[in-house]
């Protein structure tokens, strides 16, 4: 099983564990979200695959995962893209947010989350085990249905997508 970073509330890495285990017993640990642009300035979201132990079916940002080491973190973004997406694209860090949820499964997530924003035309060729379907969407149509059937997003990526608003509503992409 994949050992992830641990990190205390500052940030500050203090360990590594097995992946199950922090999310069993509600660890903080170290995340990342990814969230692809294409030239329409439209977002790129997929919906997990029907098998996932947690939040299967559901839509969310372009990928997301853990990091398993403190050194080179924008590639091992890039990387998860490419494996999970079938796209690359050069990810520069837009923001953090930290987020706490208890999940219908006895999971925890606790994380603080680094959040990537990358752009790219690519048709997405993503691995089957991760995602069930994707799509490009306006972001004001994405955030309409998201009132609209709040229940059919990732938790996380409806708690993102308020900072990743703030962050981009000068830049005509809201």
């Amino acid at each position: 099983m994949l050992n992830i970073i641990v990190i205390d509330e500052k940030d500050k890495i203090i360990g590594f564990k097995d992946k199950m285990t922090v999310h069993k017993t509600g660890l903080l640990h170290r995340a990342f979200s990814v969230f692809i642009m294409n030239s329409k300035n439209e977002l790129l979201i997929q919906q997990r695959a029907l098998n996932k132990y947690h939040s299967a079916g559901l839509w969310s940002n372009t990928c997301c995962s853990h990091f398993v080491s403190e050194k080179n973190e924008g590639e091992q973004a890039e990387k998860r893209l490419k494996e999970e997406m079938g796209i690359t694209s050069q990810l520069r860090w837009i923001f953090n947010y930290r987020y706490t949820v208890k999940l219908d499964n006895e999971l925890t997530e606790n994380e603080i989350v680094y959040a990537y924003l990358g752009f790219s035309d690519e048709v997405p060729h993503p691995d089957k085990e991760e995602v069930h379907e994707w799509k490009y969407i306006q972001i004001r149509a994405l955030l309409k249905d998201m009132k609209k059937q709040p229940d059919t997003y990732t938790y996380w990526f409806k708690f993102a997508m308020r900072e990743f608003v703030e962050k981009f509503k000068n830049f005509n992409i809201v």
